[in-house]
């Protein structure tokens, strides 16, 4: 609200006070009162009305019908009985002219010849701008936008701009109700981390007054981060191997090969890369761009999906198939070597020998069929196999391979399994190895000739007794047992149990009925180790823990002195007393002076104090019984007692 002082033309003693407000394109009177500055009174009053004021602001004039019009003497200040002089002027721009007459039903002549005049600055009306997005209904980087525009007046052009990243673009330098104009995409770079943007345009009127507008874009959901990848194989494929014809990627054996994965990725128009999720097929899924797998141990075709996300949220995925060729190491079992003679009959006094063993190798790809089987004994080396064969799995014999074999000897056999894997010439793997034996002869019994050896079944060969026949025993089996220097001929059952021994089994058998001996079942107990607390053989225990009383002894002490020392005592907030008084006051500020608002106690000088507990008080824990069995386990027990 404002205030304008206006003087008349006809007496400058007469003075009249405005009371106005202004907005754009706008003049609003809201009184008028009046004055005389040399000490005298004029006025003009009819209470049927009739006392008429005439307004004219910016060529518009307004009529106002008043009961009084009142030119006060000064000191009496400005005189406010101007009825109905309020109005509201509109269409206004920059500087308007404001005339104001007075017409007095008395005919009074200093009001009647009293003319009065200024200006006033009126901020022109600005124009009201929209435009076709809104938060719910964005349109993209690149496409168009339209403005719709609404001007005060037919020749009022507009200029639009908006700022982004320190930068002012212009869209139109004179509009007039309309524009379109389409947000060019480089300007997507200034906002990295999100997919939307809120962009204010600026509305200037050629008539000086301005508005504005917030365009709602976002990103285009085309803008998303780049991404590839390569797969390599990180370890062994065997050389000169195509793998499968149905392979993709690099060259992948079950159970030998890893995988290095290579991510790379990058953002759109300014954001970066905050993330990467890289699912292997069977393998699992890894958080960085870079990395090797574990063992393949999966065959066939397989994937891997690499996705990223960049910082406004958006993803995009590569997916790269790759295939793991199927492969088992080979193997032989039941190796065996047989005396024969020299048609391939067996006898325990052939000189040649023959061997027999089951087999294996991987045959799911072309390119493993190949494989090698060698066998060597007493320098004689023999090619079993040698190349692609159509059975790769069976039992093979052979027929009489070596020859000139001592029947009072053994030999060792050497046999040697390769294929593409293992093998000899620096691959992955060495070759598969297995050995096994040609026996001496078959006789009842041998006496090792120049030695302290007994052998039944075969020729003897080395040291100490051996049988190569099954052994039955029918009666007790000693053994010359040396204990502290002593040997004792002890029988094998007391050797492993003597008496004392527990025997524990989850099979309800007495060991008297498999070692021999007498033994004492021990039920419903656990074992404990003896020692300074539990004598061996003491029993004892509870599987219940009985109800029982706690006693808590007298406790007595003293309190450490602090000292003669005193209190200060404050009274509650509001209340005081009177410095050297006894007379309570209420009081509305701590601070207020000459009143004490707490005082310290008399001491009492240094002193204890003594602490003690009743020596009869005591607790139980209630009645009945209490369960304390930790996890168990149970089993048949026995004690050997003779």
């Amino acid at each position: 609200m404002a205030t304008m002082t206006l003087t008349s033309s006809y007496r400058s003693s007469m003075q009249i006070q405005l009371t106005y407000e202004v907005s754009p394109g706008q003049f609003k009177l809201t009184s008028i009162k009046g004055r005389r500055t040399d000490g005298y009174l004029t006025q003009s009053y009819n209470a049927a009305g009739g006392e008429m004021i005439y307004v004219t602001v910016g060529g518009t004039k307004k009529t106002f019908n008043s009961t009084g019009i009142y030119f006060a003497n000064t000191s009496s200040g400005w005189s406010d009985a101007w009825a109905n002089c309020s109005g509201t002027w509109t269409g206004l721009s920059g500087t308007e002219q404001i005339y104001i007459t007075l017409d007095s039903t008395q005919n009074v002549t200093n009001i009647d010849s009293s003319t009065f005049s200024g200006s006033v600055y009126v901020t022109p009306p600005a124009s009201t701008i929209t435009n076709n997005t809104s938060t719910s209904s964005r349109i993209n980087f690149g496409s168009n936008v339209t403005f719709t525009i609404t001007r005060p007046t037919t020749s009022t052009t507009h200029k639009l701009t908006y700022t982004v990243g320190g930068t002012t673009y212009t869209i139109a330098d004179a509009a007039t109700t309309s524009a379109t104009y389409a947000f060019p995409t480089s300007l997507i770079s200034n906002y990295p981390s999100g997919t939307i943007a809120n962009i204010t345009v600026n509305c200037a009127n050629s008539n000086g007054s301005s508005s504005s507008t917030v365009v709602y874009l976002q990103v285009p959901s085309s803008y998303v981060p780049t991404v590839n990848m390569t797969l390599t194989s990180s370890s062994f494929f065997p050389d000169g191997w195509s793998g499968s014809t149905t392979v993709m990627g690099p060259d992948l054996l079950q159970g030998f090969s890893t995988m290095n994965v290579a991510v790379t990725a990058s953002g759109v128009s300014g954001s970066t890369i905050s993330s990467y999720s890289v699912k292997v097929d069977n393998v699992g899924t890894y958080d960085k761009a870079n990395f090797t797998t574990g063992i393949l141990k999966t065959p066939g075709r397989q994937s891997v999906v690499a996705t990223v996300t960049d910082t406004r949220g958006r993803t995009a995925s590569i997916e790269k198939e790759f295939y793991v060729t199927a492969y088992s190491a080979p193997y032989i079992t039941n190796l065996k070597a047989m005396r024969c003679n020299s048609s391939g009959t067996l006898t325990e006094e052939g000189t040649y020998a023959k061997i027999s063993f089951d087999y294996y190798v991987d045959s799911g790809d072309t390119d493993i069929n190949y494989f090698y089987i060698t066998a060597s004994c007493n320098g004689t080396n023999v090619t079993l196999f040698d190349g692609e064969d159509s059975n790769h799995s069976g039992s093979y014999t052979s027929g009489p391979i070596f020859s000139g074999l001592s029947t009072d000897l053994s030999y060792l056999v050497a046999v040697k399994l390769s294929d593409a894997v293992y093998t000899d010439d620096g691959a992955a793997m060495p070759s598969l190895n297995y050995s096994t034996t040609v026996s001496p002869s078959a006789v009842t019994i041998s006496k090792l000739a120049g030695g302290k050896g007994v052998s039944f079944g075969q020729t003897a060969t080395e040291e100490g007794l051996h049988s190569y026949f099954p052994a039955t025993f029918h009666d007790k089996v000693y053994i010359n047992n040396n204990e502290n220097g002593t040997y004792r001929l002890r029988e094998i059952r007391d050797l492993i149990y003597p008496v004392g021994s527990i025997y524990m089994s989850v099979n309800n058998t007495n060991p008297k009925f498999l070692f021999g001996g007498e033994w004492s079942a021990l039920t419903d107990r656990f074992l404990i180790g003896a020692g300074s607390s539990y004598a061996v053989n003491a029993t004892g225990g509870s599987t219940a823990l009985a109800a029982h009383t706690h006693s808590i002894p007298a406790l007595s002490g003293t309190a450490a002195s602090n000292g003669g020392h005193t209190h200060t005592y404050y009274l509650p907030p509001g209340w005081g007393f009177k410095t050297g008084t006894s007379t309570k006051n209420t009081v509305t500020d701590e601070t207020a002076s000459g009143l004490t608002l707490g005082f310290a106690t008399s001491s009492n000088g240094a002193h204890t104090h003594s602490v003690s507990t009743n020596a009869s008080t005591s607790g139980s824990t209630g009645s009945g019984n209490a369960g304390n069995m930790p996890p168990y386990l149970a089993v048949y027990m026995w004690k050997r007692t003779s």
